[in-house]
């Protein structure tokens, strides 16, 4: 299996911080990689995006995945494993509306119910990261790695 592929991205969310050990926090730094412990940190390990990447404080941004060129937008109909969704790019603040989470599938195999079964770190739980379905908000975005190999 290859860096940059679908089944290591997956992987990396499955096993790169093992579920329900790791705290939230914007200003935490997980250890031994160094990612910040927030949504965009998790999303910027889970994707292996450089630490020494420009914009990188402990990873990227909701903004700077986007702006940044890791991230493109596509169609939430072609949404597969690995994608992400959420909101990102210019206007998506950390903490203020910019959300970034790994998407697996959508729930039931039925992307009408508008629920994603995904992987993500988040603010409202103790400890993460939490594996869920959750529901695909209504200005929320589709998102593609630039480079990902299917």
């Amino acid at each position: 299996m290859m860096k940059g592929t679908r089944e290591w991205v997956m992987l990396r969310a499955k096993y790169g911080w093992p579920k329900g050990t790791v705290p939230f926090g914007r200003t935490l730094f997980h250890q031994p990689d160094g990612y910040r412990q927030d949504a965009p940190g998790f999303i910027s390990m889970v994707y292996g995006i450089p630490l020494n990447a420009p914009n990188s404080w402990g990873g990227l941004s909701t903004v700077t995945l986007l702006t940044d060129g890791w991230l493109e937008e596509i169609d939430p109909r072609d949404l597969v494993r690995g994608d992400c969704i959420g909101y990102c790019g210019p206007g998506s603040v950390d903490g203020d509306g910019g959300v970034v989470v790994l998407f697996d599938g959508w729930f039931e195999n039925n992307p009408s119910l508008r629920y994603a079964m995904t992987y993500e770190q988040m603010p409202d739980v103790q400890l993460g990261p939490v594996y869920r379905a959750r529901p695909f908000d209504f200005r929320w975005h589709a998102y593609r790695l630039k480079g990902i190999v299917d």
